[in-house]
């Protein structure tokens, strides 16, 4: 009976000492805390202006986590969110539609994957060593035609979309962020699912699958 209980009692420390918990375990200590910071916390403004200046760090974390389940990696990640930026400022501010600049845009930053794409999965080569050499060099390429100065204003449309729209009281990018977040769970858990039971016995599947089960 003992022995029952303490086997019972296993998952449950398990799940505590998990990366999970303790992320979850520092946000509720870090919410009353926070008040010492700040008499105005927490307050919906507060968290709404918070998540959307985090938005795109959502965004790069699932583009990166999904890279990681598949057992690769993606060093030039940072390279081509610069250049997003900087693309979409720039052709915006040479008079280009916005939803023209932002189509542009996403077909630039996709050639880079596809380069890195077809060397990995096609010629063979380390994901490591090729995502670091295509960053570099659109990096140095980037610093090249931008004289140094990548950074770009941000166009108008889209900085008063950013912050001023909202569905139901909450900004749309939190809406994207969410069903972002839905889509990365659920292609990861159709991944594991498909991945399991096809693998051999000697084979066990990938530990990003093992800690989502």
């Amino acid at each position: 009976m003992v022995a029952t209980i303490a086997n019972a009692g296993s998952p449950v420390k398990e799940r505590l000492r998990s990366q999970t918990a303790i992320v979850w375990v520092l946000l509720l200590a870090a919410i009353p805390l926070s008040r010492l910071a700040s008499e105005n916390f927490p307050s919906w403004s507060l968290v709404d202006g918070t998540l959307v200046l985090s938005l795109f760090l959502v965004l790069v974390a699932f583009g990166q986590g999904l890279v990681i389940l598949t057992g690769g990696i993606d060093l030039s990640l940072a390279t081509i969110v610069t250049l997003g930026a900087y693309l979409t400022g720039r052709l915006a501010s040479d008079g280009m539609p916005l939803p023209l600049a932002i189509l542009l845009t996403l077909l630039g930053c996709a050639v880079v994957g596809v380069v890195n794409g077809l060397l990995v999965g096609k010629a063979g080569f380390p994901a490591f060593i090729v995502t670091l050499a295509t960053g570099s060099i659109v990096a140095a390429l980037l610093l090249g035609v931008s004289r140094g100065a990548p950074a770009q204003q941000s166009p108008s449309q889209l900085s008063s979309w950013f912050g001023n729209s909202s569905i139901l009281g909450i900004s749309t990018p939190i809406w994207m962020s969410w069903s972002s977040a839905c889509s990365a769970g659920r292609s990861s858990t159709v991944r594991c699912s498909a991945a399991g039971p096809s693998r051999s016995a000697e084979v066990p599947p990938p530990q990003s699958c093992r800690a989502s089960r």
